[in-house]
This record gives C-alpha cells, sequence and structure tokens, in this order.
C-alpha cells in the first residue's frame, strides 16, 4: 500500500513494479446488439453478428465468450474471435 507520506515523498512511486496491477477482472463492453435492441427472431436471417470487446490485463487473451438469450440460463459459445494486436 501507499501511504499518503510515501506518495507525497517519492513523485514516482507509480513506476515501482511493487504497486504495478497486472491481473484485473474482465472488462468487456457489448456493442451489437445495442442497449434494448429487440431481435425478432422469427423473422432474423440465420445469423446474427454480435460485437464487442473484452480486455484481461496482464497480456492475458479472452479465451471464450458466452452470449445468453435467455438472462443466463443458458449459454450460446461465440465461434469466431479477433484479436486487436493481429488485425494491424
Amino acid at each position: 500500500m501507499v501511504s499518503p507520506e510515501m506518495s507525497a515523498q517519492d513523485k514516482n512511486w507509480w513506476t515501482d513494479d511493487r504497486y504495478a496491477i497486472y491481473d484485473l477482472n474482465v472488462n468487456s463492453v457489448a456493442v451489437y446488439p445495442q442497449h434494448e435492441e429487440e431481435l425478432d427472431l422469427a423473422t432474423a436471417g440465420p445469423t446474427y453478428t454480435a460485437k464487442g470487446y473484452a480486455y484481461a490485463g496482464g497480456g492475458r487473451r479472452i479465451t471464450r465468450v458466452e452470449v445468453s438469450l435467455d438472462k443466463g440460463r443458458s449459454t450460446i459459445a461465440l465461434s469466431h474471435s479477433s484479436f486487436f494486436e493481429e488485425a494491424n
């Protein structure tokens, strides 16, 4: 832990690896479908492209994405993922 005194005495404390946070909970955002967008499964085509992003931290990749159509009672594993660093 960095005390207020340590922070005041050493302005570069944040560059010390002992205080780095490398592991984070997964952060993700669904972009499509949009918030409150409703998909009519009766008239929709055979596929829908869901889009979004996820970040795990620590240089680790997201290995699985699951989508639920029934508020989490069951999930569907998505079959295709692309990685930003490989697209450039």
